[in-house]
């Protein structure tokens, strides 16, 4: 779906310390209320490896999606440590949007 390609796409851009366009995924009114240079204090670049998107649930009604996915990051001491993820996505301006 076009939910769970956008999801992957902004991880994969976190994955390469690409904060503008990681920034890029986030929902307008978000992005209203936190500018690039806080959003950019909030992330660990280097910290992730991998991301894989397990499945995405739309209510059509709410144009709301979430998406659980598994992450794979580092630690200084310990590598390769898997996490599981949900994430809120939302269908606004005709895109889907990443929602903190």
């Amino acid at each position: 779906t076009i939910v769970a390609e956008r999801a992957e796409a902004r991880w994969h851009a976190l994955i390469e310390a690409d904060v503008d366009a990681a920034y890029g995924f986030l929902s307008p009114a978000h992005r209203e209320i936190m500018p690039i240079e806080l959003y950019q204090v909030t992330l660990n670049p280097g910290m992730w490896r991998d991301i894989r998107v397990e499945s995405t649930s739309c209510d059509p009604l709410v144009r709301v999606c979430n998406v659980v996915l598994f992450l794979k990051y580092d630690l200084k001491e310990v590598k390769g440590i898997e996490m599981k993820k949900k994430e809120s996505w939302i269908e606004e301006e005709d895109n889907w949007w990443f929602v903190p």
